[in-house]
């Protein structure tokens, strides 16, 4: 699978995921352009109920490669950065 999963990143209103996953790619030293990603979106947390709730975390940020090589190319950057 070539789905990567981008967490602490704050989230702004009227946000480019797109376009945020394709800035962070290249400080990060990998050329991804935006035909390389098949989708980019925030996924929801769940919130418990009740007293004992947590405060609400930051939405996840969940890509989709088009290729198995470009996921492998960022998560080595990301290791080393």
């Amino acid at each position: 699978m070539s789905d990567i999963e981008i967490g602490h990143r704050p989230e702004e209103k009227g946000e480019n995921v797109l376009h945020a996953v394709t800035v962070l790619a290249a400080k990060l030293g990998v050329a991804l352009e935006e035909r390389d990603v098949v989708f980019a979106e925030r996924v929801c947390v769940t919130q418990g109920a009740g007293a004992r709730a947590e405060a609400p975390r930051e939405r996840r940020v969940v890509v989709r490669l088009a290729r198995h090589h470009l996921r492998d190319q960022l998560l080595q950057a990301a290791r080393e950065f």
